[in-house]
């Protein structure tokens, strides 16, 4: 079996199966103006200068997470026309992942892991990717990638094509808000792709 969360395994990985027992991991207690970063070490409050991509800010009490005095604002990158106008996906209940549009796309075309599902008539479907040392960025369009599967035809291609051009700014290390339902995809590559930390206290 595996580890569950907070628990590590005597004596191989922790993310390998394993008979052997699993001991709690034990943290200690941090000083006085010191708290916990998400892997459970303890760190000054104001040690964000990474995570706030060379700025400063606060980490929150139990979770460790760092909120940044400087963030990027939205309608910097994107103003409510843009959003509007950006090209949406979805997952209908047939499983079948859908654009704005009313165009369908072809899996088939795209090197997916996993199963697109939807158990309610219709599921947003989020695209990030991960090409960078900065981590996963977010675009208001679904990825270039994702898109390589609309089918080639009349003037909404074009289109397409123009809008994913003028949403090309980023959000870096976006927060996303999603429904029961809703799918996440990730767009790797062999050096790039997200790893799940089990013992992180933000999961």
């Amino acid at each position: 079996c595996l580890c569950r969360q907070y628990y590590t395994s005597v004596q191989e990985d922790d993310s390998a199966d394993s008979s052997n027992d699993c001991r709690p991991n034990l943290l200690e207690s941090c000083a006085a103006g010191y708290l916990r970063d998400t892997s459970g070490n303890c760190v000054a409050q104001e040690s964000c200068t990474k995570e706030c991509r060379g700025g400063s800010g606060k980490r929150t009490p139990g979770v460790g997470i760092c909120a940044c005095d400087t963030i990027q604002e939205v309608d910097t990158v994107c103003n409510s026309t843009c959003r509007s106008n950006a090209i949406k996906a979805g997952i209908n209940s047939d499983g079948e992942v859908t654009l704005s549009s009313g165009e369908k796309l072809d899996l088939s075309k795209l090197s997916i892991c996993g199963e697109p599902k939807c158990i309610t008539s219709s599921c947003k479907l989020i695209s990030l990717s991960m090409a960078s040392q900065s981590g996963f960025s977010a675009n208001y369009n679904p990825s270039k990638t994702l898109m390589n599967g609309k089918p080639q035809s009349t003037n909404s291609s074009k289109n397409s094509t123009r809008l994913l051009a003028e949403s090309s700014s980023v959000i870096i290390n976006p927060s996303i808000c999603i429904n029961q339902a809703d799918s996440v995809t990730f767009d790797v590559s062999k050096t790039h792709y997200p790893v799940y930390m089990k013992d992180s206290m933000a999961n």
